[in-house]
């Protein structure tokens, strides 16, 4: 979902390797790069690894949606 603008919403980040999630919202760093770039920078803090998937939610509500459903 790389065409929904980094200011808005939330960054959606699942760790490739292990399946942790996390929501990146509002005011934060994450939440504002371009998804290209954070999939870059992201590290995942339980295992380390570094193959991020990434997904652009616009509301609070998607991103709960989002972390539930994973």
């Amino acid at each position: 979902m790389d065409d929904v603008p980094a200011c808005l919403g939330g960054l959606c980040v699942e760790c490739g390797a292990c399946g942790r999630g996390a929501i990146f919202w509002g005011q934060s760093g994450e939440a504002k790069m371009p998804t290209p770039d954070a999939a870059r920078r992201l590290r995942c803090s339980a295992c380390g690894a570094k193959r991020p998937v990434l997904y652009r939610a616009i509301s609070e509500a998607e991103a709960k949606r989002w972390y539930i459903d994973r």
